[in-house]
């Protein structure tokens, strides 16, 4: 059955992909979008891409009861303010979808590089950013979404952005900086 994140973005860096192409091929568990990056939205502005458009390219390994095993995305092309050409990558780290009259996949990946890999845009290596992606025309409807291929042709959209932390990490972190303050003064 369907198991979402449930994850929250943050509003900057935020970059909006569109005009994607979404398949799945049951038998070979490979699931594949590769569409266009189209905007970087930072702290100060929005960039559209140079000549209209990037390229956005999603593959992961996603079992017969969702499970994704392994994946990767990057994100190529230029923005005034960064040349690229990869602009940033990862490795899949987590993910869940839910399916609905309009399906939603959610993906964790950890920086592995890419001109927008520094700590004022998605962090260094290791760091984690989210992918929230919309495929329309895709649904199947449960329980046995993933044992059927399916796919869709230019009609998804996606937005690549930094993670709000949950709060349980929020506290861990507030105790962590809590034992360094008390150390320092002890």
């Amino acid at each position: 059955m369907a198991a979402p994140l449930g994850l929250i973005r943050e509003n900057s860096p935020d970059i909006m992909s569109s005009f994607i192409d979404v398949s799945y091929d049951s038998g070979t568990d490979a699931f594949s979008a590769t569409g266009f990056a189209l905007t970087l939205v930072d702290d100060v502005d929005s960039h559209d891409f140079d000549g209209g458009f990037g390229g956005f390219s999603l593959f992961a390994t996603i079992d017969s009861s969702g499970a994704a095993a392994a994946g990767s995305l990057s994100i190529t092309g230029s923005v005034d303010v960064h040349s690229g050409p990869t602009l940033l990558t990862g490795d899949l780290v987590d993910f869940g979808w839910v399916d609905g009259t309009t399906d939603l996949y959610e993906f964790v990946f950890e920086v592995t590089g890419g001109d927008l890999a520094t700590p004022a845009f998605y962090g260094t290596a290791g760091s984690t950013f989210g992918v929230i992606f919309t495929s329309i025309g895709t649904t199947f409807g449960a329980p046995d979404y993933w044992d059927d291929s399916f796919g869709s042709s230019g009609s998804s959209f996606s937005d690549t952005a930094t993670l709000i932390p949950e709060p349980s990490s929020l506290v861990i972190l507030g105790l962590g900086a809590f034992a360094l303050l008390r150390r320092s003064r002890g």
